[in-house]
């Protein structure tokens, strides 16, 4: 009887031990869910993936500092339309009454066109202009984008980007590409672009200094130029300079403005996943493992 009794209890023993197991794996699974839960974002339906990875970043406990910081405005001529904010806050690109016809949609899905448009009296047609933002990035913010041209010498000020403001500042590319602002310039090392090369390009800024990026792709992040200075950003025009008379030649992806001033790792998730347009379904969850995916994106060109 004792042996029969020691089989039934070495039994027992084994189907609790089996029972602690499916325990331990459901614990799991709701831990998982519950992670899932909390970091599921309202996304919207034509947000980049690199937003997407980037804001499952901003969402998790790991990085605090930035847990409220958000996209709020992104513009990525991937849907056919020059002027939506694909973020759905409603900060709508507009034409000045001047605005002539060389803004096309390129090939690839993912950019548009800017050509320059100099031979007027004023100048300055081919341009898109936020007259509504309002200042709605705050004092500390990031502006993020990627760009290229084939022009190796643009005229004058030709500028890639301008805000306006009591501090206002313009990308400009020149004899070295730089922040042109009323604050200290950002002035980087770099003196030609390579031609029909995608670069991105980050205005930083934490309300004391402000940074300036230019990254070639394929290369390590690369921090240009850091200076103390309030730079200003009420609106904001993109293709043309502060004054308005002077546009910019080359291609355009994936505009970007967060209201604080990013990491250099938040950068770095942006900077290497590249100008890619990738669509998510609209409830799409942003995982923080998704960092890990944005090492493997890379843009497919003909």
């Amino acid at each position: 009887m004792s042996d029969n009794r020691s089989a039934a209890n070495q039994e027992q023993g084994t189907k609790n031990q089996e029972q602690g197991t499916k325990n331990q794996e459901q614990g799991t699974k709701n831990s998982r869910m519950r992670l899932t839960s909390t970091l599921k974002l309202n996304i919207p339906m034509k947000t980049k993936i690199p937003h997407l990875i980037l804001a499952g970043l901003l969402a998790t406990a790991m990085v605090t500092h930035h847990a409220d910081a958000a996209l709020i405005a992104h513009y990525d001529f991937s849907d056919g339309d020059l002027f939506d904010d694909e973020t759905g806050n409603g900060y709508t690109l507009t034409q000045p009454e001047s605005f002539g016809t060389g803004i096309t949609f390129n090939g690839d899905g993912f950019s548009a066109h800017f050509d320059a448009d100099n031979s007027s009296a004023s100048g300055g047609e081919n341009q898109l202009f936020a007259g509504g933002f309002n200042g709605a990035a705050g004092t500390d913010y990031t502006v993020s984008m990627w760009f290229k041209t084939t022009v190796t010498e643009p005229t004058g000020n030709s500028s890639i980007f301008s805000s306006t403001g009591a501090n206002d500042w313009q990308i400009e590319d020149t004899s070295n590409l730089k922040v042109l602002a009323d604050a200290t310039d950002l002035v980087s090392t770099v003196s030609s672009l390579a031609s029909d090369t995608w670069y991105h390009v980050v205005m930083w800024t934490d309300g004391t200094d402000g940074k300036f990026y230019l990254t070639q792709e394929g290369s390590s992040l690369s921090l240009e130029a850091t200076q103390t200075g309030t730079y200003s950003m009420d609106d904001f025009r993109i293709g043309v300079n502060r004054a308005q008379n002077i546009t910019w030649e080359g291609d355009y992806a994936s505009i970007a403005i967060y209201d604080t001033a990013l990491t250099e790792d938040e950068l770095n998730v942006l900077r290497v996943s590249g100008p890619i347009e990738i669509v998510p379904e609209p409830s799409s969850t942003a995982l923080l493992g998704l960092g890990g995916l944005a090492l493997m994106l890379r843009r497919k060109r003909s």
